[in-house]
């Protein structure tokens, strides 16, 4: 769960890993006339409940936020007529299995939307966060997640409390990600991760891999390069 939720928070934030396509048309729906005036709220929702399932805190680059997370027992077309009833298409944007609204609520909040949709029948997950202004970039760099590489900058440091996560990303340098990663793993061997499927083996000269640990804590650590050098890493302590 904790994986999903840090990949939903990094694509209401970002649309990182997403491609976003133009909010145009779905058969038999207006494609987003709407006039947004205020905030949306659950109620405006097809089958939501008023009240979220999950609270989730979060700090993002130093600024605490809270998720809201909430299923919608609704139909994917339904979920669409009564956005575009609110909105206009720059507001939105959507992928095979997702929806995208982003708007400002008076001067300087901004609030967030992310639906997921998960198979025919099945309940739709809604994500909402909401900003006062622009993140920062990161003040410092987590000491749990392994170092930099050289001549990368932090863009993104998000921890999950509750949830014992950490999330790093970073900018690229110009190294590739495959000789990152052969780089890396030497080292995080040495205090005393054990790679789960050798990916940075010259046979596979893979960019990203999964390590654990059990010492002084059962952690697992993701990571990936992107082809240029920069990527992502995230740990989860698990109890």
């Amino acid at each position: 769960m904790s994986g999903f939720v840090l990949a939903c928070c990094i694509l209401l934030l970002t649309g990182f890993g997403y491609r976003a396509e133009a909010f145009v048309y779905l058969p038999g729906i207006s494609s987003g006339s709407g006039t947004q005036t205020r905030a949306l709220t659950p109620s405006d929702l097809p089958g939501s409940s008023i009240h979220p399932l999950i609270k989730e805190k979060v700090n993002i680059n130093g600024v605490p936020l809270t998720l809201e997370i909430y299923q919608l027992n609704a139909r994917i077309d339904d979920l669409f007529a009564a956005v575009c009833k609110k909105f206009k298409p720059e507001k939105m944007e959507y992928g095979k299995d997702y929806l995208r609204v982003i708007f400002r609520v008076g001067k300087h909040k901004t609030e967030r939307w992310l639906f997921i949709f998960s198979g025919a029948n099945r309940p739709i997950t809604a994500f909402r966060m909401e900003l006062s202004g622009n993140l920062p970039r990161p003040s410092h760099w987590p000491p749990e997640l392994p170092a930099l590489p050289p001549g990368c900058r932090s863009n993104m440091v998000m921890e999950l409390p509750r949830l014992n996560a950490v999330f790093g990303s970073f900018d690229q340098n110009e190294s590739s990600g495959v000789r990152l990663l052969a780089s890396y793993t030497p080292r995080l061997a040495g205090s005393g991760w054990v790679s789960a499927g050798a990916e940075h083996s010259p046979s596979i000269m893979g960019s990203g891999e999964i390590y654990f640990r059990n010492d002084p804590s059962r952690q697992i650590l993701w990571i990936k390069f992107g082809e240029e050098g920069g990527g992502a890493f995230y740990l989860k302590k698990i109890k």
